[in-house]
Order: structure tokens, then sequence, then C-alpha cells
């Protein structure tokens, strides 16, 4: 049986009739706008998307994958590079509806739902003068970002997105609710933490906060050089960025500078090395912090001023418009004969800000490879610290890839075949 005919036998009434959402198949007509991910080189084909608008929705997607055989994928907020949020011939799961978030600002806590983006959790912190830790990117999942590790401008004071994850709301592959935390089903929290996918559909996340600036109020902003000048400034940074205190941090890269105020006219579209920085102390020490910033060569333009954290955050937003590949490129999809793909093509109007973002210069050594290693977590059937009694154990199978960069990583699957379900 073709794969085409065996998605013609899938009863997806069955399916709309017990969802809160909405099923999209590839007959309706904004079914390429609703699989479209932010990645415009992806052009994948599901046998159908689920538009979730709870938890219960969750659970009848999965319980339903798992009853008819079907590959499932879940997008959070479609922003993965890899487009892990959408798989050919399979149940996609879209949290996208799933954005509701809930401060506790005595506890200092956060709550965030599976669909959430980045932009959503710091507009809620904001109004408390806090934050977590989070990327540099307003538009970015929740999901992906923390199942994936996740750095941001706090990283260097408060660790990485997943070091302030504090539990997560869980749908398992055999439709059970839990959630995974170090009170409870802790071998999963273990594993969620920088893990990636395959473990369940998260479908909100407890994060802590952590009181940023004066109130919220910020100093940041970019400072630019010469690209004449990228050795220096790369040398330059690498040694500075250890002395600095924790407050301040920033990632530098190459740029093209905005065709757009508030950047002078005269440096639009120019190509330039930048460093992003972001001081979250308190202002009274920030002109000693900021000092050797300020003073440091000749910049073309030093951007530094007080302003909110969230906004900081979302200032790249437009610059990395739907429809850019995962490198930060205009593309345009060969594949895919709809409207889809967005980008026709490298243009400041997609991505003016090309960049790709690194924290120190690349060695020129060879790189040794080191025996990989795997630490092995608990099952639940053997009683570990995070073992849930009577639980079931989910038969699972392992694949190596094939040998290559030492980034290669190991994935697994289990039944239902979860696909990645990690997706930001």
């Amino acid at each position: 049986m073709t794969t085409t005919a065996a998605r013609a036998t899938v009863p997806w009434t069955d399916l709309a009739a017990v969802l809160r959402g909405r099923i999209v198949l590839p007959a309706d007509p904004d079914y390429d706008t609703v699989r479209a991910v932010y990645n415009g080189m992806i052009d994948k084909q599901p046998a159908a998307i689920a538009q979730c608008r709870d938890v219960a929705d969750v659970i009848a997607g999965v319980d339903f994958a798992r009853e008819n055989g079907l590959t499932l994928a879940v997008r959070g907020g479609g922003h993965h590079a890899a487009g892990l949020g959408v798989t050919d011939d399979a149940l996609v799961l879209d949290l996208s509806s799933m954005r509701g978030t809930r401060v506790d600002p005595e506890q200092r806590i956060v709550v965030a739902d599976g669909g959430c983006t980045w932009g959503d959790v710091d507009h809620a912190t904001a109004a408390f003068g806090l934050a977590t830790p989070s990327g540099i990117v307003g538009t970015t999942g929740v999901a992906g970002l923390t199942l994936g590790g996740g750095t941001g401008y706090l990283t260097r004071r408060y660790g990485m997105t997943v070091d302030n994850l504090l539990a997560a709301d869980v749908v398992l592959a055999d439709g059970s609710f839990v959630t995974a935390s170090e009170d409870g089903h802790r071998d999963l929290f273990w594993a969620l933490r920088g893990g990636g996918g395959n473990f369940g559909v998260v479908t909100s996340f407890t994060f802590r906060c952590h009181p940023v600036g004066d109130a919220g109020t910020i100093i940041g902003g970019p400072v630019f050089y010469a690209l004449d000048d990228l050795g220096e400034v790369m040398r330059w940074y690498r040694e500075l960025l250890p002395s600095l205190p924790v407050e301040l941090s920033g990632w530098i890269g190459i740029m093209a500078v905005p065709p757009a105020p508030p950047f002078p006219e005269e440096l639009w579209g120019r190509t330039v090395c930048g460093i992003v920085w972001c001081y979250t102390g308190p202002g009274d020490r920030a002109d000693e912090v900021l000092e050797p910033i300020r003073t440091f060569g000749s910049p073309l333009l030093v951007g530094l001023q007080p302003m909110p954290y969230a906004a900081l955050q979302s200032v790249f937003d437009p610059l990395f418009r739907p429809g850019c590949s995962g490198t930060g490129r205009a593309t345009s999809s060969g594949r895919s004969a709809t409207s889809r793909s967005r980008c026709t093509g490298a243009s400041p109007r997609c991505c003016p800000a090309v960049s790709r973002r690194c924290t120190s210069t690349r060695s020129t050594a060879p790189r040794r490879r080191s025996p990989r290693t795997r630490r092995r977590s608990p099952t639940a059937t053997e009683g570990g610290p995070g073992s849930s009694s009577g639980s079931t154990p989910i038969p699972r199978t392992r694949t190596r890839s094939p040998a290559g960069p030492a980034t290669t990583r190991r994935r697994c699957t289990r039944t239902p075949r979860v696909a990645r379900t990690s997706t930001s």
C-alpha cells in the first residue's frame, strides 16, 4: 500500500470529534500555511496537523497516533533550524495555540505553555523586573530552546535555560500525563534537561526567574567596528570576556547594519563586526563596568543605552523573519510549488543582519576525538530515584548515526514513533 493510500484510510474524523482544536488536512486551503515553519528550506508534507488547544487535545493526538501506527511530530514555536516540528506523512501536534503564561513574583517562578515563544515569557516577567535565560530572539520557541539547553544574555550570571527549569508537564507515549521535577519522575526530568526529544510531549514548563537590572531596566545594545578591525576586535573580546563581571555579557558576529532607524543612515547595509552587549547589574556601577567597552578601539557606533530587558530580547526579531534558513540566510525552496517559501534570495529586506554567532576564535589545531560516553539514567522498572511504581517500560530501539563530526548525536525512537518531539 502506498503512503498516500495509507493516509487515506486513517479515520481523521474520529480525531476531529474529540479535539477542541482543528484538524488541517492536505486538501484544506490553508494547509501550506499551517505546515510552514521558520526555516524556508524545510518543505515537509505531513498527513495531518492537529492544532491543539489544551492538554486534553495533546493526549487525544498521542493516543490517536499510537492506535493508528502514525509517526508523531510536535511543533512548539516552529523556530528550529532543522524544521523538526514537521515531518512527512506524520501527524503533527501543533501547540502554537497553547501560549498561556503565569508569573508568581513572590516565588520568582513563571509557568509557560508548550507553544509559547520567549517573547511571551519576557512580556509576562518584565512587569515584575524578572527574567530567565532565554536566547537572543523573542520569536524562538520555549520548548526547543529549553529541551536543547539554551543560552542567552543571562547565562554568565544565571546559567543556561535548562538550569532554570524547575518542572515540566509531559504527555508520555502511552497517553499518560506526568509532572517531571526533582520531586517526581526524576529520571525523566534528568533526560529532558538537554536530552531533546522522544521522551514525550511537554505541555508546560516551570522556570526559576531572576531580577535583572534596576526593576527590569538594563543597559545594552550593539557596538559596531569596521570589518578591517575584525581580528583585533575578536582577540580583544576573547581575552576581555573572562575578566568581566557576570552581570555583563555579549555576543560577537559579522553582520550587516539594518537599513532603518535608529542606526545612522551612513551605516545602512554596511558589513561590520558587531558585539551586542547586555549589562544586568545595578545602574550605579554601569559606567565603571562598561568603561572598557566604550573606550576600546575606534568603533563606528556605540549603541549602549538603558532599555527594558524585553526590548533587547526582541530587537532582532524583525531581522530573523519566517522563511529564512537556519543559518539566517534568506532562502527559496525549489521543491515547493506553494507560496510558503517566503524569501527569494539573500537580501537586506529579509535578513539585513545575517550573522553567525560566535563566542571565540576557531582553533586551527587538529581536533582530537574522544571516546563517546553515555550516562545511563535509571528506568522506572529499576526503582531509580525517579521511578514510578507500576509503570510499564516503553520498548525502545537505539541507532547510531554514521561516523561524522564530533557533534554527531544518537537518537532514540519509541513506540509510537515520536518524531523529534522537542521543537522550538
